[in-house]
């Protein structure tokens, strides 16, 4: 049994393990899985490196939205900065002319008029002041612009409490007012003796929207102020000025809880309280009054040109990615092409197919290698050809031993030689000829036919009836001829014409035909 052996190419070492089969020793190639095959592995390595790039932009498109998404929040805290001053300034204002109204109003000896043109009088001068009012220290209002709310108790109001406690200065959260039922703001100012006793308390009304009209050119076009009070709920919001009162409570957004706590915040994305979007936030406490100012954008607008890259990225990708396996497999199978004709080659050699060849047209070492396993086959086929040839020639050799040694032992078997050409004519069929006949010359007469066999009984009938009745030598037919000349006669390619001109008559034509001949050959025996 021959070894194994390897054969290296370009790609690789294919091992192929000889079997004995009945045509030689020829290999027998085994089959292997097709997640094993140079196709898959080519196409593997392709599609290794079409991921690799898909990852690498899709890397780099996560990197890009992350910095748009920084940008933005970064422009968010910068303006909830300037929203956080802003709001300072607005409230600052508004404390100063709380308390100077309210030293003006219970800092000297006034009567009620006085107090009530005092108070008209600011207001003319701070339009954007909704109400003014001046309040005993028990918590009724004394006098007020406008004086809708004269008469009203404020003693429970925490702004009002703080006061009484000793705060010279308050600024409330978000109130609803009693008069009107509008969402307010107050900010309320002390009057004290020089021993620090109440004299009375003077509270302002400002107008929200105003806060918003000064900040709003400050902001981005899509960018909204959001101020919220100690109590996390919405003084300002430009982006929802209608907000009913259970809307406005911010207090459980995680931004607006760190600023209220004193920490600056921002988040890359929350859930909008007021109607579930999506939006970035930047707030900052103001820690003079324990509020805290921000700006809130939706996603969909701030980071609109960067989701569209993301998406036109995406589509991309998700297109290399189509394209890279078409490519990978179209690839794969161009270059595994040869591999695979080389496989069958080999896989028809250890079938026993001499005759099949590989075609590969590669100038590399896989078309070399085709060309050894033709050349191989080659050899085997024209090795394998002069074997059945020189079989054939030892059998026909061996058979005519055998007809020659069949002959001579029927020969000198009997001296009746009439007994000795029938058991010649039935020695020649089938081993040299399908039919035989056998006729005998004295001179000029003949005997026809003196012996007949045919491998075919009802055409051996035929032969007989073919030179019956004839008893001379004169004939056209080869038998005849080789009577008179002693010489072999041969007809390779019988014809219809040839049959008709070897005729003696129309019968003879007729039973030519029905033996159907395809070669004939009549020989002498000179004793």
């Amino acid at each position: 049994m021959p070894s194994a052996r390897s054969v290296s190419g370009l790609l690789g070492t294919f091992y192929v393990q000889p079997t004995a089969t009945t045509d030689g020793d020829l290999p027998t190639v085994r089959a292997v899985p097709w997640w094993r095959t140079w196709r898959a592995s080519l196409a593997a390595v392709f599609l290794v490196v079409v991921l690799a790039v898909a990852l690498s932009e899709v890397f780099h498109v996560v990197r890009a939205y992350a910095r748009a998404e920084a940008e933005a929040l970064a422009r968010n805290e910068e303006m909830a900065e300037s929203l956080a001053t802003a709001t300072e300034i607005f409230i600052d204002r508004y404390s100063v002319i709380a308390q100077t109204t309210a030293q003006a109003v219970f800092g000297g000896p006034l009567s009620s008029e006085e107090r009530r043109r005092l108070l008209v009088t600011v207001r003319r001068t701070h339009p954007e002041i909704v109400s003014l009012a001046a309040i005993l220290p028990n918590g009724a209002i004394v006098e007020a612009e406008p004086r809708e709310s004269v008469g009203a108790a404020v003693a429970e109001r925490a702004y009002f409490r703080q006061i009484v406690d000793g705060a010279p200065l308050v600024v409330s959260d978000l109130l609803v007012g009693q008069a009107t039922g509008s969402l307010d703001i107050v900010v309320a100012a002390a009057a004290r003796s020089p021993d620090g006793r109440l004299l009375g308390v003077v509270t302002v009304r400002p107008a929200i929207d105003r806060l918003v009209r000064e900040v709003r050119p400050s902001l981005r076009k899509d960018a909204h102020a959001l101020v919220v009070d100690r109590s996390g709920r919405a003084v300002v919001h430009d982006g929802h000025p209608k907000l009913a009162w259970e809307q406005r409570d911010y207090s459980l957004v995680p931004v607006v809880a760190d600023a209220l706590a004193g920490r600056r915040a921002v988040s890359a994305s929350f859930t909008s309280p007021v109607d579930g979007t999506a939006v970035l936030g930047a707030m900052v406490p103001i820690a003079s009054i324990g509020w805290a100012a921000g700006v809130v954008q939706p996603v969909e607008t701030a980071l609109a040109s960067a989701t569209e890259d993301r998406r036109f990225a995406l589509v991309a990708v998700a297109l290399i990615l189509l394209l890279g396996v078409s490519l990978a497999l179209v690839t794969a199978d161009r270059l595994s092409a040869p591999i695979r004709a080389l496989s069958e080659g080999v896989t028809a050699l250890s079938r026993g197919d001499l005759s099949h060849r590989v075609r590969v047209n590669a100038r590399n070492e896989i078309g070399q290698l085709a060309d050894h396993v033709n050349a191989m086959a080659a050899r085997l086929e024209a090795a394998r050809d002069r074997e059945s040839r020189a079989v054939a020639e030892a059998r026909a050799a061996r058979d005519r031993l055998a007809f020659l040694a069949g002959v001579s032992t029927q020969i000198g078997a009997s001296l009746d030689y009439e007994a000795t050409l029938r058991a010649l004519a039935r020695l020649v069929v089938p081993v040299l000829a399908d039919g035989c006949l056998v006729g005998l010359a004295d001179g000029d007469h003949a005997t026809w036919p003196f012996a007949v066999a045919h491998v075919d009984p009802a055409r051996e009938a035929l032969l007989e009836a073919l030179h019956a009745g004839s008893d001379g030598i004169h004939g056209p037919q080869p038998a005849v001829a080789a009577f008179r000349s002693g010489k072999p006669e041969l007809v390779l390619d019988v014809t219809d014409a040839w049959m008709e001109s070897v005729s003696q008559d129309a019968r003879q034509l007729d039973l030519l035909r029905r033996l159907g001949l395809v070669s004939c050959m009549a020989v002498p025996l000179v004793a």
